[in-house]
């Protein structure tokens, strides 16, 4: 049987990985020269290495996938850190998640976050919610809202967290109880997050290791340089670019699928217009010293503070990901899917200097930054999403067409969530 993938970032690759050792005849169509998508690292000429999607990491709440990822790579070649994560913010490093670092706050600030987080726990009664906005409210109350869950919320996403909905941060905002967050204020240390309190991150070669490893059985089965410019119908066969084939995984962006499809009634076309995402501009920037800040990464709350949202101190992943006796920071800056001016070289430069003032490097050790821009890199779960995506998967249910991944499926996952969402697939519809 001949099943056709679409994309080649992890969603495919991991798609073609398992479709192939079951035995399936696949072709894996990718436009771009080098596959990985999101989890693509470059090589520099300064001998650098750039995760240029970002500050990719592996861990999960899921044993079974964890495991798996692992056994990619094997544990030796990876390297077990302990999350050590920071929120800049008063000219502070404050502990992540906020709740558990609230005697890092100055007092007046702390105090406000404190009973306000009280009044919230004592008011909440298990409501549903119109959108994100009143989420966090009614999780976090005003003083962590107006200090932290607001403003970054609405820096990273683009947005007023009011417009979004809540379908897509199951499990991404744990409840926080009371206790631990008056041990946080009067300075007991707490911890929060246990799921992400460690992570792996691959020993050489950058998160691109583990695409490699993903990639490598099938190989000679990936088409580079190879855009899908047309999807067709033909009876119950699927066509992409004339090519007949028996199944299609889509992975690549859902919105794209609709563009280049020729057979999709217009009442579901008309949902495609509906989906929004965000774009990332990521700057690596190379350092002429030994070590930077110990933390995993620090998140930037407030737009006066830079246009990134968060730094990662990248050279603390692996000490080979950068020349002896070098470093590096990993910049992430997201912008709304209208943008135009994408990493130019004054917004690159914008973001450096920002970085620089808030006194997380010395500019006289800059030796080089580089810069990468990822069209699609976050899902914007607004008011309307939800109802669009639905509508067009549930409007392109046929039994040998499937949609995978963070793009493909249109919903925010994680690395952990994607192969796991793939393996099921896997394993129920083939």
């Amino acid at each position: 049987m001949k099943v056709a993938i679409l994309g080649a970032g992890i969603t495919g690759l991991m798609t073609g990985n398992l479709l192939y050792k079951k035995g399936y005849d696949i072709t894996i169509f990718e436009k771009y020269p080098q596959a990985g998508g999101l989890c693509r690292t470059r090589k520099l000429s300064n001998d650098f290495l750039f995760d240029v999607g970002g500050g990719h990491i592996f861990h999960s709440v899921h044993k079974d996938i964890l495991d798996f990822i692992i056994s990619f790579l094997g544990e030796d070649n990876l390297y077990k850190h302990k999350r050590n994560t920071k929120i800049f913010m008063h000219d502070k490093f404050i502990k992540y998640p906020i709740e558990n670092g609230l005697a890092d706050l100055p007092s007046d600030i702390r105090y406000e976050c404190l009973i306000g987080f009280i009044n919230a726990s004592v008011n909440r009664n298990g409501k549903s919610y119109s959108n994100f906005g009143e989420l966090i409210y009614d999780y976090f109350g005003d003083g962590l809202c107006k200090h932290f869950m607001v403003p970054y919320n609405r820096k990273i996403w683009c947005t007023d967290p009011s417009n979004m909905s809540v379908d897509w941060i199951e499990n991404r905002i744990p409840h926080a109880p009371v206790r631990d967050v008056v041990k946080s204020a009067l300075g007991i240390q707490t911890e929060g997050y246990k799921h992400q309190s460690s992570f792996y991150y691959p020993k050489h070669g950058g998160v691109q290791t583990f695409i490699d490893a993903v990639a490598e059985p099938v190989e000679n089965k990936i088409r580079l340089n190879t855009p899908v410019s047309k999807i067709s119908r033909n009876g119950s066969d699927w066509v992409i670019n004339g090519e007949s084939f028996d199944r299609v995984v889509s992975t690549i962006p859902l919105d794209e699928f609709g563009k280049i499809s020729d057979f999709i009634p217009q009442d579901i076309k008309d949902q495609f217009n509906r989906l929004k995402y965000i774009s990332l501009c990521s700057v690596l920037i190379c350092l002429k010293k030994e070590s930077t800040l110990p933390y995993s990464w620090v998140y930037l709350p407030y737009e006066n503070q830079s246009e990134a949202n968060r730094i990662t101190f990248f050279s603390n992943y692996s000490d080979n990901l950068c020349p002896a006796g070098h470093s590096s920071i990993l910049c992430e800056a997201t912008y709304p899917a209208t943008d135009t001016e994408g990493a130019s070289e004054s917004r690159v430069a914008t973001i450096v200097d920002s970085i620089a003032d808030l006194g997380m490097f010395n500019r006289s050790d800059i030796v080089g930054v580089y810069s990468e821009w990822n069209k699609y890199a976050y899902i914007l779960h607004d008011l309307n999403m939800s109802f669009a995506r639905d509508a067009i998967l549930s409007g392109l249910n046929y039994d040998n067409l499937d949609f995978a991944g963070r793009f493909g499926s249109y919903r925010y996952y994680n690395v952990d969530q994607v192969i796991k969402q793939v393996v099921e697939m896997v394993n129920k519809r083939f």
